[in-house]
């Protein structure tokens, strides 16, 4: 797993345009990060713990979670 820095919603593009499409080792890879509310960061900066899986039946997958600041608030 990686983990990125999300400043604002620029960097969460940047994220999902470096590393879909065709890349050397994966071959093609698709993502559904971005295509609703649910699969975006709710605010920033969050850091997105990512990882791109291996699909032997259909193209790989880039797949994310976000962490928050306020996560670790305590109440």
């Amino acid at each position: 797993m990686e983990k990125t820095l999300l400043k604002n919603y620029d960097d969460f593009q940047y994220l999902i345009a470096e590393n879909t499409g065709v890349l050397e080792w994966y071959g093609r890879i698709v993502t559904i990060l971005d295509t609703s509310d649910d699969t975006r960061p709710t605010k920033y900066p969050c850091v997105a713990i990512w990882e791109i899986v291996n699909d032997d039946n259909g193209p790989c997958y880039l797949e994310s979670e976000f962490v928050y600041l306020d996560d670790f608030e305590s109440t």
